[in-house]
């Protein structure tokens, strides 16, 4: 029972490796991917076309562009400390053998085959759970948007108290950002 509590407490020590890796793969997916919490069905289907397209998209780069990066790299430091000699000002010349550039490529290739294979995945993945939350808060959004006692924030992503419009309250901040500015305004358009 001691290590099953070890790697119970590891996992929520927010310092442990554990936690720091699950943060920036959150951090990542939430930047690439559409993360953000859907109205309704409409907007998790939405979502999660996003998130498809945005996947497909970088996997076709990545695998596209992974061989080329690789194909195309300089060569690789000298392994011995000693830095190239920058007085002629051209680059170093590569002195790699066609079979470590082969070598190179195919390495690319591989990375672009699994980033084209991952990123649809990954992509599929996060649109799938958008539209099982969009599923999920439809029946909210419907009650919400025909009861009319809470209006959607579009920013915060959540159901909030309708503000109550009061005209004396906007005709008193009116009438301050007037005065600030130095503008006298009558008293019967305020009122």
């Amino acid at each position: 029972a001691a290590p099953a509590e070890t790697d119970a407490s590891a996992a929520r020590d927010p310092a442990s490796a554990e936690a720091q890796s699950a943060e920036i793969l959150s951090a990542v997916v939430g930047q690439v991917f559409s993360t953000r919490r859907p109205r309704d069905i409409i907007a998790g289907a939405s979502s999660a076309f996003k998130s498809v397209a945005k996947g497909v998209t970088l996997g076709v780069a990545t695998l596209i562009a992974a061989p080329a990066a690789a194909a195309y790299a300089g060569p690789p430091p000298p392994e011995d400390g000693a830095a190239a000699d920058p007085a002629d000002g051209a680059p170093p010349a590569d002195n790699r053998t066609a079979l470590s550039k082969f070598g190179s490529v195919a390495a690319g290739l591989g990375a672009g085959l699994a980033g084209a294979i991952l990123l649809p995945l990954a992509g599929m993945c996060v649109g799938f759970v958008q539209v099982v939350r969009g599923c999920w808060n439809t029946p909210s959004a419907v009650y919400h948007s025909c009861a009319g006692d809470l209006v959607w924030d579009a920013d915060a992503r959540e159901w909030k108290e309708k503000k109550a419009y009061v005209l004396a309250e906007e005709a008193a901040q009116v009438r301050a950002e007037a005065e600030a500015e130095g503008v006298e305004v009558p008293a019967a358009l305020l009122t």
